[in-house]
Order: structure tokens, then C-alpha cells, then sequence
């Protein structure tokens, strides 16, 4: 299985919808991947959630998992419905303190993924974080805006 994290700021462009499109088809049909990664807060985790719905119709083979950062509880259960295909809790998370266990989960996701496709616009924040994590393990990175953050 072929793999793929999405990354990206909370407050995302309304545009960006064709390119991110454009990649999902490119990772798929380019790079042979079958399935991605998404953490499941802010704008562009919800784009890339809504957007997956059709591509999943299309391409039936394609799943979605939501990478989880913390242990679901009883209070607060996931809800993955039509959503995600499944969930992922990355081992080594569990050791994690709560305060870096999404930091620690985007570090994970880098190191399982083949490529990564991403929203970056400036240089702070945990997108950016692990997209340059992510560049300095030279997995290939697909930006959704030019940009010379990266």
C-alpha cells in the first residue's frame, strides 16, 4: 500500500479546491498511491475530507484514514461514518505528552507516507512543521499555492 499525508494551515484559500483535485488524481494515478492520510482539524483537512467523498466514488480502491492523534474515550468518540474508510494511531503515540502528541502523530505520518500533498503559505505552525520534516526525508511534496516557504 501506497501512501499519502495531508498537511496544511487551518484558514485555507477557497481556490485551492481545482489544484488539490489535481494532486489527489496525480498521487493516484502517477504515483500509484491507494491511501491517505488526513488529521482531521482546520479548513484544509475538511476540503481534502469533502473532496475525497467523489474520488472515493470514482477510484472505489482509494481509502481515507483519519490519523489520530490522541486515544478516542468514551466522552469523545470518533465519528467516522461516511467520512474516512478507518482510523490510524500510529504506535509510539501512546508515549507521546498530550501537548506534542499531534506534533509526534504529524511526524509519523511523514515517515509512512510515499509523498505528501499540502497547503503552505508561511513558515510557523505544525503544517509547516512536518511538510519540512517531510522535505528533509526527501519524500516527494505537492504544494497546493506557490510559495518559496518550503
Amino acid at each position: 500500500m501506497k501512501t499519502c499525508s495531508f498537511f496544511g494551515h487551518r484558514e485555507v484559500s477557497d481556490t485551492i479546491e481545482d489544484k488539490l483535485l489535481e494532486y489527489i488524481e496525480y498521487a493516484i494515478n502517477t504515483l500509484g498511491i491507494t491511501a491517505f492520510y488526513v488529521g482531521g482539524y482546520g479548513d484544509f483537512d475538511r476540503k481534502v475530507t469533502n473532496l475525497m467523498i467523489p474520488i472515493r466514488n470514482k477510484y472505489p480502491h482509494i481509502q481515507l484514514l483519519l490519523a489520530l492523534a490522541y486515544l478516542p474515550t468514551k466522552k469523545d468518540p470518533i465519528d467516522k461514518s461516511n467520512w474516512y474508510d478507518d482510523t490510524v494511531y500510529f504506535d509510539g503515540l501512546e508515549f507521546a505528552p498530550k501537548r506534542f502528541a499531534i506534533t509526534k502523530r504529524n511526524r509519523l505520518m511523514v515517515e509512512s507516507s510515499d509523498a505528501i500533498i499540502c497547503y503552505i503559505t508561511r513558515n510557523h505552525g505544525g503544517a509547516y512543521t512536518a511538510v519540512k520534516y517531510a522535505k528533509k526525508q526527501e519524500k516527494p511534496i505537492l504544494n497546493c499555492v506557490k510559495t518559496d516557504v518550503l
